[in-house]
């Protein structure tokens, strides 16, 4: 399956995603990578049957300038509605000055997270995508969403230990 990988920003270097889906090479996936958004093309989409996207509202972890214009966010409406599957991931939950489109199609967005910590995760329900995966822990940024969708459908919970104030 070919998939599209979108990521790269300030905060959240390309090459943590990269690395991750570097197992799934040569086992039913190839992957294309954009980590610039301005080389994005709103028409390729239609070029792949998944897209994850890790990337929040900036061109390139040197580039901050927003690249989730209204065509952009409207491009990946469009997908989603013709069937295309979309994986936001992370950073792609964080909002830009002018995201609510995607937002909203997200079914959430970053809210705030505490410094690292440990981050409890467990699947809480059945589903394809969690098949195989039980409770883990890693530490990490615990984001704190705010859900949009009254028929989010919650595959996985996080929890972590009470903190101070966040970042």
């Amino acid at each position: 399956m070919r998939v599209l990988l979108i990521c790269d920003d300030r905060y959240h270097p390309g090459d943590v995603p990269i690395a991750g889906i570097a197992p799934l090479e040569g086992k039913g996936f190839e992957f294309d990578v954009i980590t610039d958004a301005n080389q994005f093309k709103p028409e390729a989409l239609a070029d792949y049957p998944v897209v994850l996207l890790c990337k929040c509202d900036q061109v390139s972890q040197s580039d901050q300038t927003p690249w989730k214009t209204d065509a952009v966010q409207q491009a990946f409406v469009g997908y989603v509605e013709n069937g295309g599957g979309l994986l936001a991931i992370h950073t792609a939950t964080v909002r830009g000055k002018q995201t609510e489109t995607l937002d909203r199609l997200l079914g959430c967005r970053f809210i705030k997270h505490p410094n690292a910590c440990p981050v409890t995760v467990q699947p809480v329900k059945p589903h394809p995508v969690t098949e195989g995966v039980g409770l883990f822990c890693e530490v990490d940024e615990h984001y704190r969403i705010e859900i949009l969708s009254d028929d989010a459908d919650i595959l996985m919970a996080s929890y972590a230990p009470p903190q101070g104030a966040p970042e």
